[in-house]
């Protein structure tokens, strides 16, 4: 901060960047070199400051979105989350001003995307999500209000979100080490990825696995939500991997030449990347799109068609509520259903 005379008369000036990383030179009169008429300036150049920064023409898209994500509210599994979506819908706006994301421009530019139909529905969501929080702190006063795009939730995108028992087996079968029995566990368990690469050899008594936590950027974070904390029990099939596989763990430990207390572990004895898994599955043979939570799915899939109820599902899933767990539920409840009135059919009951 510093004094200039302009014109004959005094100003005081001060230099800031925004938060577009620009440089800005603002000033305001100053009556005199007095303590109160400076400390007078100083505070209507701080006002002049913060309403520049505030104006809608002063901030973009990506500069909201780091502020967003800076927020202490927001869980860890939540940031990372957001961060994929952000990426899509910077990747397809770009980084225009953050007043210039009218209904128009949203629906246009979400229209042109190879996105699929509730991905560009969720894109809308954090678009309007980023607004309110822009809106909340002074950067713009408007909200979009384009409405969702139409497509329902048809059967062929239900089905591509689950494996049923074939698919599942042949996308086991084109696994190895590690990657095979990670797989096999989360389709034997409903784990979230993270919450599988938190676990401890401690966190296995023999019966029962406690999930109590999950992994975020390598460091162990609280449970997603409170109905996350759970006991899962080890059925026999999964007891019987796990007795597979901790051998092949050691075994892994000593030709790596390290040591640590993961369950599951990538490079150097650090926490498994979930990155990576998903370029490993990406790589293999499959009909459907294939990541790490599809196997969290597919085990809702399953333990449906083994006659569990919602109920029972979510609370193994650590679920308080899932729309997608239920539309999952219903389909393939609803497809036992088709099958047992066509069985019905192929049968004679009396003559």
């Amino acid at each position: 901060m510093w004094t200039q005379e302009s014109r004959g008369k005094l100003r005081l000036y001060e230099r800031y960047t925004d938060l577009d990383g620009n440089n800005h030179k603002v000033s305001v009169p100053l009556a005199s070199n007095s303590a109160r008429d400076y400390k007078e300036a100083v505070s209507k150049l701080m006002l002049k400051i913060a309403d520049q920064e505030r104006g809608s023409d002063q901030i973009r898209l990506h500069s909201i979105i780091v502020k967003y994500l800076d927020r202490p509210d927001l869980k860890a599994s939540t940031i990372n989350n957001y961060q994929y979506l952000f990426g899509k819908i910077e990747a397809i706006f770009g980084n225009p001003y953050l007043s210039t994301m009218n209904n128009a421009m949203v629906k246009r530019k979400l229209s042109e995307s190879d996105l699929s139909v509730s991905r560009k529905n969720q894109a809308i969501k954090v678009i309007k999500s980023l607004q309110r929080y822009a809106v909340e702190y002074g950067y713009t006063s408007e909200v979009v209000s384009v409405r969702p795009f139409k497509g329902s939730q048809s059967r062929d995108n239900i089905e591509d979100k689950y494996l049923n028992a074939d698919e599942l087996q042949s996308v086991l079968n084109q696994l190895v080490a590690m990657d095979y029995y990670l797989a096999k566990f989360l389709a034997l368990t409903g784990c979230r990825f993270g919450e599988a690469a938190a676990l401890t050899l401690s966190d296995y008594d023999g019966k029962y696995i406690s999930i109590s936590k999950t992994m975020w950027h390598n460091a162990p974070q609280a449970a997603k939500t409170e109905t996350s904390e759970r006991q899962i029990y080890v059925q026999t099939e999964l007891r019987k991997l796990l007795s597979e596989y901790l051998p092949f763990r050691n075994t892994l430990l000593m030709a790596r030449g390290v040591r640590t207390d993961l369950l599951f572990f990538g490079k150097h004895g650090m926490p498994a990347d979930n990155n990576l898994f998903n370029r490993h599955l990406q790589s293999i043979e499959s009909n459907k799109p294939l990541h790490a939570h599809i196997f969290r799915h597919t085990h809702a899939s399953l333990l449906a068609e083994a006659g569990y109820s919602l109920e029972a599902v979510s609370r193994r899933l650590g679920h308080s509520n899932s729309d997608i767990t239920k539309k999952i539920y219903l389909h393939v409840t609803e497809k036992m259903k088709e099958r047992e009135e066509a069985q019905l059919d192929r049968i004679r009951l009396i003559d």
